[in-house]
């Protein structure tokens, strides 16, 4: 019983240093958002969709595997109506 307990601290005790030495890393830099994707998002915001249309459609043309782009294009469209 003593050599579980013994197994089971030094684990908990390797853990715990380990936790702390990723915890000095620094946070990854985050990618600047795409103009276009910030410019639909407010005319969005501003129920303005007919020009979030353009800037989404150039969004997606720019960034075509961007699902947030495409999901707001989307939405701007059954907005608008067509």
């Amino acid at each position: 019983m003593k050599s579980l307990l013994v197994v089971v601290v030094l684990s908990l005790s390797s853990v715990i240093v380990q936790s702390r030495a990723f915890a000095d890393m620094p946070e990854p830099k985050a990618t600047p958002e795409n103009a276009n994707i910030v410019a639909g998002r407010k005319a969005i915001e501003t129920k303005d969709y007919k020009t979030a249309l353009g800037h989404l459609t150039k969004a997606v043309q720019e960034l075509p595997n961007d699902a947030d782009a495409h999901s707001m294009l989307g939405y701007s469209y059954r907005k608008v109506g067509t």
